[in-house]
């Protein structure tokens, strides 16, 4: 059976324990639009889904999800067959819970008379039985309070912004809490929890948000799951090593992804025909197909031409100004790429 855990929150008073997925499509339900939730969803002790949740007027998490999974199959960031088979599992089980509810429903009026006249006979015995439980929790309270006095929970902490506090506390939440920090390229506190509680994830994304490269693609022993691979491959797209980002996004399946490739490609291209060498641009145009590469493919052998014009002219001062708009060819993509 399908399970979901809420793992934290800017939310007053977060679950403790897991719910059905129905249960928790209900409960997401109440969130306003400035709340949000990280949640995960598990069958046994596997883990199917771990994502954010944001209030979404009274919809609920369920059909948000749908909708999620439904354009990640589109956009082949995971694979038709699992996502196909995942959106299966959910259908099921918040349709079959709600199919369980209704028939319970339909059938409460008749088993509440056969019950009746039990209910009389175990008055006495239900209250004897709550008598002894409440005596047994209030002295466990009493006995255990003193423990956890004063220790916040990891959803205030998280709501605080107390990640270092909320390791401290909470170190078995540790991978958790750097997924947060990453997820939302808070740098900072990234920069502060992996100081004091290092892990070899918290630095592969730290790497990759001070746009270190060099260092993001040196990391072998690290497990990379699809976001991480997707940076791994971006940092490749940075440091013009096009082939090796190309062998890592053709097990991603990621129509983004592969967007990023195309605009490396064309960025190597640019910076050819700025150097004159149209021919290797037109090698990558062939692979490619840009039309604004197209483009400046035209205007470098223009440029070209006139600069070879004003050499044989021995008229330097035109042919450094045509060699300066040669250089100049795809200088703001670049720029904006650069970003």
């Amino acid at each position: 059976m399908i399970r979901v855990k809420i793992l934290s929150g800017n939310v007053s008073a977060l679950p403790e324990e897991s719910m059905s997925y129905p249960a928790f499509d209900e409960w997401t339900k109440q969130l306003t639009d400035n709340q949000s939730i990280t949640y995960q969803i598990k069958k046994g002790k596997k883990i199917l889904y771990e994502g954010i949740y944001r209030g979404v007027g009274q919809i609920g998490a369920h059909y948000t999800l749908i909708d999620k999974l439904e354009q990640a199959i589109e956009n082949q960031a995971i694979s038709p067959r699992k996502g196909r088979r995942f959106l299966k599992q959910l259908d099921r089980s918040f349709f079959d819970e709600l199919k369980r509810l209704n028939h319970a429903k339909k059938n409460k009026f008749s088993w509440q008379k056969n019950i009746i006249h039990l209910k009389k006979s175990y008055c006495i015995s239900a209250l004897c039985f709550v008598v002894v439980f409440l005596i047994g929790y209030a002295s466990y309270f009493v006995i255990n309070r003193n423990a956890n006095e004063g220790k916040p929970s990891y959803q205030e902490l998280l709501k605080k912004n107390a990640y270092l506090q909320a390791a401290s506390l909470y170190p078995d939440k540790l991978e958790q809490i750097e997924w947060l920090i990453s997820e939302n390229q808070d740098v900072e506190n990234l920069k502060k929890l992996q100081k004091k509680y290092p892990t070899i994830q918290g630095d592969f994304d730290l790497a990759f948000y001070q746009k270190n490269w060099q260092k993001v693609i040196s990391f072998r022993s690290i497990e990379l799951d699809t976001s991480r691979q997707i940076k791994l491959a971006f940092a490749y797209i940075r440091l013009d090593r096009m082939e090796e980002a190309e062998i890592v996004a053709k097990h991603l399946s990621s129509k983004s992804l592969n967007k990023e490739i195309q605009k490396g490609w064309v960025r190597r291209a640019i910076y050819q025909l700025q150097n004159g060498q149209i021919q290797q641009a037109e090698q990558i145009q062939a692979k490619v197909n840009d039309a604004a590469l197209h483009e400046w493919i035209n205007a470098a052998k223009i440029c070209q031409e006139m600069i070879n014009y004003y050499e044989e002219k021995k008229d330097n001062t035109n042919m450094n100004l045509w060699k300066q708009q040669l250089a100049a060819i795809g200088k703001e993509y670049l720029h904006e790429m650069d970003k």
